[in-house]
């Protein structure tokens, strides 16, 4: 009986949350099954590139799920839109779009593409096996992407969005050119991009920080933490980059030890350092 009652209590605790993946969950299974279907019809009935078939699979899929998420979120929360004639409910779905937007556009650029790497294998997939597996492979990133973009709505301002918005963006783009590209260039791809994030990190940390100081916070524990992760990211970004010339301009492949290895472990305590002010 107790059992019972905490399941219910959490249930009622969370229940737009439940709710919200429920919906997703019941739309993309849908759209999967049906994608993969067609991936297979497509490919082999109307045309066998597969660059067309996995941005055909794609567009099918998102055609689907979409419209399916929106009915039964309607389903769900009817009742809070009864008397509003309309104008809650086009306000929400306004929302729920532009979150949906950018959430939807990684899933597609990274399933597009690991679709294509897929059926480039030498015929190991199938079509339909590879609008399937690419499917499951991004439904999981964005499963976690949507939730944390449901939250971080409520959180951050408009600017900030928009700066995480772009962030999800280029990170999904870097992504999939990871899957796509070919063995002797990956490495040096994922180089520069590590370099990248790194520096996208720490321009970050340091607009937060100088932000801080002028709202005159700076001797807060939280905002000497944010200081410390500062400091913890300079030193990172640096071993990133010095282990890029060594591999790329030294041509060292594995190289150890360099003074990478010294910053590393000096941005780790600077990260210890943050957590016990936090």
């Amino acid at each position: 009986m107790r059992g019972l009652i905490y399941v219910l209590q959490f249930y009622d605790k969370y229940k737009d949350a439940i709710l919200f993946n429920k919906n997703l969950l019941i739309a993309d299974t849908v759209s999967l099954f049906a994608s993969s279907f067609l991936a297979q019809f497509y490919f082999y009935v109307v045309n066998s590139n597969i660059i067309a078939d996995s941005i055909f699979t794609a567009v099918v899929e998102y055609s689907i799920d979409t419209p399916i998420f929106f009915l039964l979120y309607y389903i769900d929360h009817r009742r809070r839109y009864i008397g509003h004639n309309g104008i809650k409910l086009k306000a929400d779905f306004r929302h729920l779009l532009g979150l949906f937007t950018v959430c939807d556009i990684m899933y597609v650029i990274i399933k597009t593409f690991i679709q294509i790497q897929l059926l480039s294998i030498g015929g190991i997939f199938q079509p339909y096996q590879a609008a399937l597996f690419s499917s499951l492979i991004s439904w999981a990133i964005y499963l976690i992407l949507i939730n944390i973009t449901m939250k971080v709505s409520r959180i951050f301002s408009s600017h900030e969005m928009t700066f995480y918005y772009v962030l999800i963006l280029v990170l999904s783009l870097a992504t999939s050119i990871l899957f796509f590209v070919g063995n002797d260039i990956k490495n040096t791809i994922d180089d520069i991009m590590t370099d990248c994030a790194a520096v996208v990190a720490l321009s970050a940390s340091i607009t937060i920080v100088f932000r801080q100081r002028i709202i005159k916070h700076i001797l807060s524990a939280n905002n000497k933490a944010s200081l410390f992760i500062m400091i913890g990211l300079s030193l990172w970004t640096s071993a990133e980059i010095t282990f890029t010339y060594y591999q790329l301009v030294l041509n060292v492949k594995n190289p150890f030890p360099t003074p990478a290895d010294a910053l590393w472990l000096l941005g780790y305590a600077m990260f210890i350092m943050a957590l016990y002010k936090i």
